[in-house]
């Protein structure tokens, strides 16, 4: 156990490590020349905390958007599970109700 925790540890600290290389790296304002296509097509991006910030902007837009989508489904699925089972309590009811005549029926003739 307590390997494993070491190993998580290590793994966890590679982890914030590359992360803050990464933070660092977005700090500066360097160009980056991304190919597109062919080599001929270089598209060039510029990373600045004005991009970072709206691209955030639509990553929160459309976990907004996947969030309302998922309320809806649950929702629905609620819903479902609800008719089920008063489906399932109304067959259940008349099972009980059959074999009750039955059984009636039956202490009337005998």
């Amino acid at each position: 156990m307590a390997g494993r925790l070491a190993q998580c540890t290590i793994e966890t600290g590679r982890i914030l490590a590359l992360i803050l290389t990464i933070g660092l790296h977005f700090q500066s304002n360097a160009v980056y020349k991304i190919p597109v296509g062919s080599a001929r097509y270089v598209m060039t991006v510029v990373i600045t905390p004005r991009n970072l910030i709206a691209v955030s902007a639509v990553f929160l837009a459309l976990s907004v958007v996947f969030g309302v989508l998922n309320n809806q489904k649950v929702k629905s699925l609620r819903l479902s599970a609800a008719s089920a089972m008063a489906e399932r309590d109304t067959s259940e009811r008349r099972r009980r109700r059959s074999r009750k005549r039955i059984e009636d029926s039956r202490n009337q003739c005998g």
